[in-house]
């Protein structure tokens, strides 16, 4: 992969995980407020974007390390390739898109 492509996958990724994270953060911030601590559901959302935003740091910080620095968590060694395929499975089942990628998986018709 030449410079051109590593730094525009660098700037995709890291924009991509900085729009996340910000966003996470807003949502986290807002379910706070002393108004809708109390709710059961803001508890529940404000955990949904811790989780949602370790997701997108596993996901996009492995691609970040595979294509930008040529380095492999799953091929560093045996432990680190189980060790992130286990974070990465139990984030992304606790996460809310693990809904939506297994009605876009039951769905033939959409991309």
């Amino acid at each position: 992969m030449g410079f051109t492509n590593s730094c525009m996958v660098k700037t995709r990724v890291l924009s991509r995980v900085a729009v996340g994270t910000l966003g996470n953060c807003v949502s986290a911030a807002v379910m706070t407020r002393r108004a809708l601590r109390s709710a059961t559901v803001s508890a529940m959302l404000t955990l949904l974007a811790a989780v949602d935003t370790l997701v997108l740091w596993t996901d996009l910080g492995r691609q970040y390390l595979k294509y930008v620095h040529r380095v492999d968590l799953r091929t560093v060694s045996n432990a680190a390739c189980k060790l992130h395929k286990y974070a990465q499975t139990l984030l992304f089942l606790c996460s809310a898109t693990s809904d939506e990628a297994k009605w876009k998986n039951e769905r033939t018709d959409l991309p």
